[in-house]
């Protein structure tokens, strides 16, 4: 039986863990008694009914492919993090809302509520995850002192482009093997960074963009069949403002690659302002300093960011006064990214707390801060 159908069957992932059959991913990231008290604490949230539901009826969820189908280092390093993080915050008053969202289809913003509520829990602030609904309700509220902090958690959803962009750098991965079958090649392609400009935003057109695709896997397909057919590598070539190519020897420095397309700077920082840091103040209760937390697949540079930035909180001084700061999280996995980087807003009305929240989003969240100008 293959691992859903035995999950479908039983649902009790933790009689038998995926870390403790055969093959499972060595070394460990920590003693296997360390994983045992992790799965004792993952299965009170997480129980046989909810893995059953999911191995009957897939569906996206963050949590159930990590703790119960698993196979790979990330997938320890999680299971180990999320009972961390669980345990730590287990007397939190609206941990049960959280948890509801866990093990739906929400998983990926609520891990991301819970990651951010831990490292105030760390530094020994109370935490709070409020109720759904309300017109000013943040996702989390913490509290120490004279510190009343609302946390507000924004998770850029893909954009349309996006998701062509993914499909067409597999289909060229796939593609290129095909180009090398008879030499151990690298073929390395830089496609134009503007490039996503031709996928159609129209969603009643999803052929034009598959064809827009397979048209530039084949340009670029046919331009290193040419430069195959003349035998003079290394080589490196533009396609017709797609790509840029280069085909050489394989060796172990170069193995070839796809990349390119991301939008640069500009781009990102109106999506983050606009979709992410002034949609979020508008959800901070009134009366309560404020951190936003925007994960975003794409970082801006930072101090291209801390220009705009600082010119939003000045003109928008009294609608953004409640916030202390912004953490921006590269989305690229859970456990291998680059550091979060901060941005404080000097135009704040809660200038004495700033300090100490800085400190636990520097020291407990791992962020970076970025001075003014």
């Amino acid at each position: 039986m293959d691992e859903l159908s035995v999950l479908a069957a039983s649902g009790e992932w933790w009689t038998t863990p995926w870390w403790d059959k055969p093959g499972a991913p060595v070394p460990y990231p920590c003693p296997k008694e360390q994983l045992a008290q992790s799965a004792d604490i993952l299965k009170r949230y997480f129980d046989a009914p909810w893995a059953r539901d999911l191995a009957e009826r897939p569906r996206r969820n963050l949590v159930f492919p990590n703790l119960c189908i698993g196979g790979t280092m990330s997938a320890l390093q999680f299971v180990v993090y999320l009972a961390e993080m669980l345990q730590a915050l287990e007397s939190a008053e609206g941990l049960a809302r959280v948890v509801a969202a866990l093990k739906g289809e929400k998983s990926e913003s609520a891990f991301l509520e819970v990651e951010a509520a831990y490292a105030f829990a760390l530094a020994d602030y109370s935490v709070q995850f409020p109720a759904e609904g309300g017109k000013k309700s943040a996702d989390v509220l913490v509290e120490l002192g004279e510190v009343n902090l609302a946390i507000e958690c924004k998770r850029l959803q893909p954009e349309a482009w996006e998701k062509w962009e993914d499909d067409l750098t597999k289909d060229l991965i796939r593609a290129l093997p095909g180009w090398c079958t008879e030499q151990n090649l690298s073929v390395s392609v830089a496609l134009n960074t503007r490039l996503t400009q031709v996928c159609m935003s129209d969603s009643k057109n999803p052929e034009l963009n598959e064809a827009f695709r397979r048209a530039i896997v084949q340009v670029i397909d046919n331009a290193v069949s040419d430069a195959l057919a003349k035998g003079d590598i290394p080589v490196e070539f533009y396609v017709n403002e797609v790509a840029h190519v280069r085909v050489a020897s394989q060796t172990k420095d170069e193995l070839g690659q796809v990349c390119g397309m991301e939008p640069g700077s500009p781009a990102v920082t109106r999506r983050i302002l606009q979709n992410g840091v002034i949609r979020a103040c508008e959800q901070l209760p009134v009366g309560a300093a404020g951190v936003v937390f925007v994960y975003s697949k794409l970082l801006p540079e930072p101090q291209f960011f801390r220009t705009f930035f600082d010119a939003v909180c000045a003109a928008k001084r009294d609608a953004l006064s409640q916030l202390v700061a912004v953490v921006l999280c590269p989305l690229q996995t859970t456990f291998h990214r680059a550091s979060p980087i901060i941005f404080s807003n000097a135009q704040t009305r809660f200038p004495t707390c700033r300090p100490k929240i800085l400190d636990v989003l520097t020291s407990k969240f791992g962020g970076t801060v970025i001075s003014e100008a």
